[in-house]
């Protein structure tokens, strides 16, 4: 999963179903969640997957292209977590974030 968000361009609709499935949440709410598009969406998700944690993001522009970063980190503890993650929009840099502070955090091996 966090091979795939790391190449994605863009939203894709199968990353979120995948990303809804990471949060244990029912497929059938794949269609009012899409994290990979929506900075909201990636919120919430972070909230739910990682309770109490705390996150940055924002827009950069080189040579003129958008691109998105995030990180997200345990309060009070700016130093741990996910490190700065860089994708086409902040939603999807966050996305990668999250899986990256899953992984780290020992609570998700999937690195499909």
């Amino acid at each position: 999963l966090l091979e795939r968000l790391r190449e994605a361009k863009g939203g894709d609709r199968e990353l979120d179903a995948d990303l809804n499935r990471m949060a244990g949440l029912d497929n059938r709410f794949h269609g009012d969640t899409p994290y990979t598009t929506s900075l909201d969406a990636a919120l919430a998700l972070c909230e739910r997957v990682l309770p109490g944690w705390r996150f940055s993001c924002g827009d950069d522009y080189d040579g003129g292209n958008p691109s998105g970063w995030a990180r997200v980190f345990p309060l009070r503890m700016q130093s741990k977590g996910s490190g700065n993650q860089y994708a086409p929009t902040p939603a999807l840099a966050l996305c990668i974030a999250i899986v990256e502070a899953l992984i780290e955090k020992g609570t998700s091996d999937d690195r499909r």
